[in-house]
């Protein structure tokens, strides 16, 4: 963000979203709903999603990997978001967490 104030461009807003698997996806939905409100005054949005698993030793360890991913969000795009066609689906489960803050490693309670 300071390049961007050297250069004159101060009028940038951002969010950070951290869920999990679901922070990506209700950043691009944020992101849409922006681009469909009134509010919207024609600049471009961007959604950058990350992720990492680290695992401790054992035979989940092969597993672990990273990814990225950024989606620039804007009119005429190539794909189409309908909203009214649009749900999400949650539960309360604790199938993959992170109870000993102290650690990078998770626990998981899934077979």
């Amino acid at each position: 963000m300071l390049n961007k104030q050297k250069c004159g461009n101060t009028d940038i807003e951002g969010v950070d979203s951290t869920n999990a698997c679901y922070g990506g996806t209700a950043a691009l939905f944020n992101c849409v709903n922006w681009v469909e409100s009134s509010s919207w005054d024609g600049r471009y949005g961007i959604v950058v999603c990350t992720d990492s698993a680290v695992y401790a030793e054992g035979p989940a360890r092969p597993t672990g990997g990273a990814a990225a991913i950024a989606m620039l969000i804007g009119p005429d795009a190539p794909i189409a978001f309908e909203s009214k066609f649009r749900g999400s689906h949650m539960s309360h489960a604790y199938d993959f967490y992170k109870p000993n803050l102290a650690s990078e490693y998770p626990v998981k309670t899934f077979k």
